[in-house]
């Protein structure tokens, strides 16, 4: 070794600073964990627990629940009108005679009345609604995963089919293993794989298009539910849509001397909320029964095609040769254009059941508000009756009034 080689490289091992500079050496000093076997990739865990969170016996189960809390509101309010009118009502209601029960309606719901027949008619309209969504519901989209008719067996064989989705995910992984390459697979295990592959695909594309659905009718439901626990307030407990230190508005009307003043305005407010919730009452037909039922059934239709046919016709057209002929590369594209055109089809019948929803949600939350509207106007109008009726008025009549009204003291 020459003068130079030793000054550059000296003896064994690194020990000059020119070897030191070559290699630059950097140890990275932390432990990377092993990675998990048979670990299914991140969209499949997402999609699976999906399905798990938007299942189509979960809607049903949640559309019952709503049916229990407002058969007790309509059959609350029921209780409280007794009267044969009340039963032409219903029977016009039951008919759907629009015309007659908003008739019936208006003769029964002044300033100096009920919310009882308008509040009845919007609740009636949801809970029919809801009935008819079950049986949808029941009769074509839960049988696509179990023929029980028991809600918590269906459920059951629903979560039991996602389980067999996400078993097979970690089955193909697994025959995919380490031990192979896409090179040198043996045809077995190819062939294992492909009846695995096309197995969980069909299990995909169920569960994500029940879960789409589902999705919809969760976001309904939830909607559904603020409205029902608002009328539910009005009902129950009416004096809380006006609580706030009653005692303090009493003795001021007490002492107003303008209570005529105050009435009449009250009643011309009543009346200008009025004619707003009769113009609402008359677009009942955006939320028609009809109309949700094709909106529900267009939705049933794309997601039968896409389940059932666009997988076996992409696996055809897959395995069809490259080098066919005019004829066949014809039909290839016809096939194509279809497939694609039923997929945005199916995503356009999604977005329209969700805008029919958020419209319907939105026209009986309207409804609502008007309906509160006019009972708070009713409750100030009530408090001015209760005070002139009385010679006297001092605190202590306040209180007791208060208590007597369910009025927070």
């Amino acid at each position: 070794m020459s003068e130079k080689e030793k000054e550059l490289y000296g003896s064994y091992g690194i020990d000059t600073d020119y070897e030191r500079a070559l290699l630059n050496y950097r140890p990275l000093l932390e432990y990377t964990p092993e990675s998990r076997k048979n670990e299914i990739d991140l969209r499949s865990v997402n999609l699976i627990n999906r399905s798990y969170d938007f299942m189509v016996s979960r809607s049903i189960l949640d559309y019952r629940n709503l049916l229990e809390k407002l058969d007790a509101l309509l059959k609350e309010i029921a209780s409280r009108e007794k009267t044969k009118e009340f039963k032409e009502y219903l029977n016009a209601l039951s008919t759907n005679d629009l015309e007659k029960t908003f008739k019936i309606e208006e003769e029964n719901s002044k300033y100096d009345q009920t919310l009882n027949y308008e509040l009845h008619t919007m609740l009636y309209f949801m809970r029919k609604s809801i009935d008819e969504r079950i049986v949808f519901l029941e009769d074509n989209m839960r049988t696509q995963v179990s023929d029980k008719t028991d809600d918590e067996e269906a459920m059951q064989d629903e979560i039991n089919s996602i389980a067999e989705w996400a078993k097979l995910e970690y089955d193909i992984t697994a025959a995919y293993g380490n031990e192979y390459y896409d090179v040198d697979m043996p045809e077995h295990v190819q062939e294992q794989i492909e009846s695995l592959e096309k197995k969980k695909r069909e299990y995909e594309q169920l569960h994500k298009s029940l879960a789409d659905t589902s999705y919809i009718h969760r976001n309904r439901y939830i909607l559904f539910e603020e409205i029902i626990a608002h009328a539910s307030t009005l009902i129950f407990n009416p004096q809380e849509i006006i609580e706030g230190n009653i005692f303090m508005l009493i003795d001021q009307l007490n002492t107003s001397h303008i209570t005529d003043d105050i009435k009449t305005h009250l009643i011309l407010s009543f009346k200008t909320y009025r004619e707003k919730h009769n113009a609402l009452k008359q677009k009942y037909m955006v939320v028609d029964d009809h109309k949700e039922r094709i909106v529900s059934e267009k939705n049933y239709l794309y997601q039968q095609i896409s389940t059932k046919t666009n997988d076996k016709m992409s696996s055809w057209l897959y395995e069809v040769p490259e080098d066919g002929g005019s004829s066949l590369d014809l039909l290839a594209d016809i096939l194509v254009d279809s497939i694609e055109k039923t997929k945005k089809d199916y995503e356009t019948s999604l977005a329209d059941m969700l805008s029919f929803y958020k419209t319907e949600s939105s026209f009986y939350g309207d409804q609502i508000i008007f309906i509160q509207k006019k009972q708070e106007i009713r409750a100030y109008l009530q408090i001015i009756e209760d005070i002139r009726d009385v010679e006297y008025v001092d605190d202590e009549w306040i209180e007791s009034y208060m208590i007597t009204s369910n009025f927070k003291l």
